[in-house]
């Protein structure tokens, strides 16, 4: 599988994130913090997925069909 390319830079997307998910964010857990608050808030489950590419940490393959139920929290 070729290495996916990266898409054009979305302004309206990145101001999107500095104004409503790292605006007052000064380190990397706060804007973890930012990122987990923002997804809790817009993500609808359960929904279904297709892995894009294969991940170290996971037994999926690519193009495997998932369906989320909800979030991983992490202390």
């Amino acid at each position: 599988m070729g290495k996916l390319k990266r898409p054009a830079l979305n302004r309206v997307r990145e101001r999107r994130i500095e104004q409503e998910i790292i605006v007052d964010a000064y380190t990397s857990d706060e804007r973890a913090t930012g990122w987990h608050c923002y997804r809790g808030d817009k993500l609808r489950f359960p929904f279904r997925a297709q892995l894009c590419a294969g991940v170290h940490s996971s037994s999926c393959m690519p193009r495997a069909r998932l369906q989320r139920w909800g979030v991983r929290y992490i202390s």
